[in-house]
């Protein structure tokens, strides 16, 4: 009877000590998990290495799991993720918030603060510190046409202008032309052959970013905007509230990234990957490290 005892007492303390192993696993996996943030892209060099960035100083400063869900089509694919906790953090640019998220028509003296408070009132999402750099929507031109700014641009009776199909689906494009009173059609190319066409003399202008690194390559001019229709597009990360509060550490690390971008270093980081090939990855960590940051 002992023999018995003994023998059910063992049996009972291993069934336990696999359950108390299932039980401890499925605690670490909840815990791990909890742990892994998602950082996001849109679909577009710049965004890519600003993603690498943020994720690579979260990993290796931060010891944080980081999962990179990048490339999404959109601000507002990219934003709707955000909303519906897919995705964690986001190099995100305020003028595309206010006119694309927050539909602001006016968008004269609402700087980075005022969206800053729309953000967590509305979304409980916060904007960390700019990163530097703006990348601006700015239209092209050859360095030999006499045209210089957007109003001679729009005085053209016929002009072949090349814009994304996003632009001209988004309200910048409308504010363009109501404020410009532009008329001519524009030809509907993805941004890679616009750079093409222009160098081509295929079309008169087109609708490029400030930050492009192509402008220099392809010796391009910017027409100025000279009535200021567009905002500023400064970049900063979007968090999502909540993981703020779980991880605070996140926001420490983002600050360290103030202000260490200007045009020009955005310019050639976007010149390495679209003219030179490289992964957005190692241009990322390769600036990390000549800076200092890692």
């Amino acid at each position: 009877m002992q023999r018995i005892t003994k023998r059910l007492s063992i049996i009972f303390l291993c069934f336990l000590s696999i359950g108390m192993f299932f039980v401890i696993e499925l605690t670490l996996k909840n815990y791990l998990s909890g742990q892994t943030v998602t950082v996001a892209s849109k679909n577009f060099t710049e965004q890519e290495i600003l993603g690498e960035i943020i994720s690579i100083v979260l990993e290796e400063k931060g010891d944080i799991k980081v999962k990179r869900n990048f490339n999404l089509d959109g601000t507002l694919v990219t934003f709707h993720a955000m909303r519906s906790n897919s995705i964690d953090i986001w190099p995100a640019y305020t003028g595309t918030a206010l006119i694309e998220i927050l539909k602001e028509e006016d968008v004269k003296g609402k700087d980075l603060e005022w969206l800053r408070k729309e953000y967590l009132k509305k979304f409980d999402i916060e904007w960390i510190e700019p990163l530097g750099c703006e990348n601006h929507y700015v239209f092209l031109v050859d360095q030999d046409s006499p045209i210089t700014t957007l109003q001679e641009l729009a005085n053209q009776a016929k002009v072949k202008i090349g814009m994304g199909p996003e632009f001209i689906a988004r309200p910048e494009y409308k504010m363009i032309c109501k404020a410009y009173q532009m008329q001519s059609k524009p030809l509907s190319l993805e941004d890679s052959l616009i750079y093409m066409a222009l160098e081509k003399g295929n079309i008169d202008a087109g609708l490029g970013y400030s930050t492009d690194g192509r402008i220099d390559k392809y010796n391009l001019r910017v027409l100025e905007d000279d009535k200021y229709v567009l905002p500023s597009y400064e970049v900063a990360p979007v968090v999502r509230g909540e993981v703020l509060k779980k991880h605070p550490q996140i926001r420490t690390l983002l600050l360290e990234l103030q202000g260490s971008l200007t045009n020009e270093t955005m310019q050639e980081l976007n010149t390495q990957v679209d003219s030179d090939h490289k992964r957005p990855y190692d241009v990322a960590r390769a600036f990390l490290v000549e800076n200092g940051f890692l």
